[in-house]
């Protein structure tokens, strides 16, 4: 009974000092300062792979423009005595600077994860610094341990590495432009979700030396040949002396972004492996951020500030890049740099080179690294009696290599301005990188040089010729040659093969020519042609040289269609009154929207037909006509080429009529003549009859040699019985032909017979064909004897003579 009432009695006595102690808190009281005990200000215990304590603000101060120092003033707080140093410039306006902490109560990162501090919450106004801010935190580190600092990113619940430049048994000293978790500075759809922006947690954990030292290696996943770009990295137009860093954060950023759902990035962007050039899009990207990222001037800075001259944290360097691998999994950042001279001021310049880290051995001593100006190649860096030995690299591709002594790590994000990283990879994807500002890569306009008028050369462009002459204009080049008001620069044509097929000579030259232009040849059919856009700056030379450095402006693919036109046609022989049906045949891809105009050599009106390469037409004559089809591009009525066919027409008739008119006169020319003959040719087979003329003979031509004929002549005046009419047959003999034939035998006048018929050959007296005349053998013995006669008995005597129409029939049979 007794402890029942000592029981309710404690209860009581608790009870009491509760309500005191809220009775006496007076709302009105200003909080304590910094230098009293830390204020519970919120009770979150569960932030993704950690559980935590009460969160305490430990200091809350604004730096202005000037710069300054946060500084944590709570005795009893553990990372008492923790500064933030804010150098002058480092931001435009003033920032408020928030620090709470956090116990770790539980952790689910990892075996290799042992938090020696507390979840320290950095909040501020956001955004990238313009300077280095250096966090001190006192840490009470276990013997033959190192210490690694790292973001905690509670929305992903991982962790990322921030760079280390000073370490000792009581605290450690990290480096960073930003406070913001990895969520903030994912491109704008990944951000969905961030609960707190504009802050970071920060945990500091340490891990055994000899732990690292007996892993023979330690690597991330990122390999060379997969993950980094295919291309060297020679600079381009805008980065002229290379764009190491803007290839290297480009290669991370894409690995941790977007290898998981987007796959590999070595050639993921290009078409033509065989052909760097050929990745337009990856390489502008990469020289836009390295411009964005200001490597050469402000990042550069930041570097040469914090280079080990004397090489003397070199281990530290090896083991934190070796710890942070080993708890992230993820490759890291490093720069390396030699003096290359003195500036004005006497302190030393610097060159740098920016690297991948994706592996190391602690025990072996080495960096395993990926270098921009060595793609898909494995390198190392050795590290020898606790320092690194130089790595003999290059600046760029085009430099000679040097040896860099003095390694620096950045680790991921800290320094560089992850987020910018996203928003170009938009502009890649939507194929305007390189082409928004800041950090633009020049206009230009590729030609085709033309006899009449230059034009534009363009995707799927049509032309007719087999070689094709181009050149480029680049109105705001630096260094060019200017021809006919434009400016000039180099232009280099490779084939899908990945070879050279035509390039200019530099600009600039003595013997720079646009008329010695890019010639190409073309074969039939589509032709895909790569284009390098090559700018050139008169300041930017090899080095110890006069010559020019070939500047990366952009490569593009365009196919150009060289058109072969021919007509074919369903006959090898037409006829008249048939239909002839004639296709225009290209070899090579005619334009989507083709026109195509015929004419038939005849006289007949041009017909135009759309999108239709047929075209039929009826001769209605004998002969050879040319028939030619021109074919358009319907899009810009853009002639494209052409073509001209002969077709061979015969006559089908199997009757061929005559009329002739004819004058005459003897040979003192007082008496004179006229007459008119006509009448018609019948053959059984068509096309026999090549010509018929009439003068003192009637001589038909035929293409046969072996036939009979018979005639018939009718006088359509004087059908009496002074002439008469009948049929006699009579053998004409030749070695070759039997004929018969049909006609007056037995003239009654003083002539005597006025008929026969002969055979005559061409001109060269050989036998072709076959002419039939009729007529007679000599002056008078023929056509002219009857017409004289009959011109005679109609008009009287007379100077003037005009005869009747005297009608002929021939019936050939062959």
């Amino acid at each position: 009974m007794m402890k029942i009432i000592g029981r309710f009695l404690f209860y009581l006595l608790v009870l009491g000092v509760i309500l005191c102690t809220t009775a006496c808190d007076d709302p009105d009281v200003a909080p304590s300062d910094e230098n009293e005990n830390p204020t519970p200000i919120n009770n979150t215990t569960d932030l993704g792979n950690l559980k935590i304590g009460l969160n305490v603000e430990v200091a809350n101060t604004t730096i202005g423009t000037q710069g300054g120092t946060v500084k944590v003033s709570q005795t009893n707080s553990p990372v008492n005595g923790m500064e933030i140093v804010v150098a002058s410039g480092s931001f435009s306006s003033s920032q408020n600077f928030k620090i709470t902490t956090a116990e770790i109560i539980e952790n689910k990162l990892g075996a290799n994860v042992n938090p020696i501090t507390p979840l320290i919450s950095i909040s501020y106004g956001g955004g990238y610094s313009n300077g280095i801010m250096e966090i001190k935190i006192p840490i009470k580190l276990p013997s033959g341990h190192t210490a690694l600092g790292f973001y905690y990113d509670p929305f992903t619940g991982k962790l990322e590495g921030i760079p280390v430049i000073a370490l000792s048994s009581n605290s450690i000293t990290l480096l960073t432009r930003h406070f913001m978790s990895a969520s903030q500075l994912k491109s704008a759809e990944l951000k969905a979700g961030v609960a707190e922006p504009n802050k970071a947690n920060i945990i500091i954990t340490s891990i055994s030396e000899s732990f690292l030292n007996s892993q023979p290696v330690i690597a991330s996943g990122f390999k060379p040949g997969v993950d980094d770009w295919e291309f060297t990295n020679y600079g381009s137009y805008i980065a002229t002396g290379g764009h190491c860093a803007g290839q290297n954060m480009a290669a991370m950023w894409y690995y941790f972004e977007k290898k998981p759902t987007s796959g590999s990035l070595f050639n993921k962007f290009s078409d033509n492996p065989k052909l760097w050039q050929d990745n337009a899009r990856g390489y502008k990207f990469c020289s836009v951020i390295h411009k964005d990222l200001d490597w050469v001037g402000k990042v550069a800075t930041f570097f040469d500030k914090y280079i080990d001259k004397n090489q003397e944290l070199d281990k530290l360097k090896l083991l934190t890049i070796a710890g942070t691998m080993l708890v992230t999994g993820e490759p890291q950042g490093i720069g390396i740099y030699y003096q290359n001279g003195v500036r004005t001021d006497g302190t030393p310049s610097y060159a740098g080179h920016d690297l991948i880290c994706y592996q190391v051995s602690v025990s072996g001593g080495k960096l395993y690294i990926s270098d921009p100006n060595t793609p898909g190649t494995e390198q190392s860096i050795s590290f020898t009696n606790n320092k690194f030995d130089p790595y003999l690299a290059k600046l760029n591709g085009n430099e000679p290599a040097s040896p860099f002594p003095y390694v620096t790590y950045y680790a991921k994000t800290a320094y560089i301005e992850w987020d910018k990283i996203g928003k170009r990879y938009d502009e890649l994807l939507n194929n305007t990188i390189g082409n928004v500002a800041p950090n633009a890569f020049p206009s230009y306009t590729i030609w085709v040089k033309d006899k009449i008028l230059d034009f534009e050369l363009k995707e799927g462009l049509n032309v007719s010729n087999d070689t094709l002459n181009t050149y480029v204009e680049c109105p705001a080049s630096i260094t060019a040659v200017v021809k006919n008001g434009k400016r000039i620069i180099s232009l280099q044509v490779y084939g899908t093969d990945g070879l050279v097929k035509s390039k200019q000579t530099v600009p600039g030259v003595q013997n720079w020519s646009l008329s010695t232009g890019n010639y190409v040849k073309l074969t039939p059919g589509p032709n895909k042609l790569g284009y390098l856009v090559i700018g050139w700056n008169s300041n930017v030379l090899f080095k110890n040289s006069t010559e020019s450095i070939p500047l990366f402006i952009d490569f593009k693919w365009i196919t150009v269609n060289y058109v072969l036109l021919s007509i074919i046609s369903d006959q090898a022989e037409g006829q008249t009154s048939k239909e002839v049906k004639f296709t225009a045949r290209s070899k090579g891809s005619a334009p989507q929207s083709a026109k195509y105009i015929w004419n038939f050599g005849d006289g007949t009106t041009e017909v135009t037909k759309t999108n239709d390469s047929i075209a039929t037409h009826t001769f209605a004559k004998a002969g050879d006509f040319n028939v030619k089809v021109e074919l358009y591009d319907n899009s810009n009525n853009t002639k494209v080429t052409e073509a001209v066919y002969v077709m061979k027409i015969k006559d089908v008739s199997t009757s061929k009529s005559f009329n002739f008119t004819l004058l005459k006169q003897n040979g003192s020319g007082n008496q004179r003549y006229t007459y008119q003959i006509s009448g018609t040719v019948e053959t059984k087979l068509p096309d026999q009859i090549i010509s018929i003329l009439a003068d003192t003979d009637i001589r038909i031509r035929l293409k046969t040699e072996s036939y009979k004929v018979t005639f018939q002549c009718a006088i359509t005046k004087f059908e009496d019985d002074t002439f008469g009419k009948w049929t006699q047959t009579s053998p004409w003999s030749t070695e070759q032909w039997r004929k018969t034939y049909v006609g007056i035998t037995d003239w009654k006048g003083t002539n005597g017979t006025y008929s026969q018929l002969q055979i005559s050959s061409n001109g060269s007296g050989t036998i072709t064909g076959a002419q039939i005349g009729y007529g007679g053998t000599t002056s008078e013995n023929n056509i002219w004897g009857i017409y004289k006669y009959l011109s005679e008995l109609s008009t009287g005597s007379s100077n003037e003579y005009t005869s009747p129409t005297v009608g002929f029939k021939f019936v050939i049979d062959n």
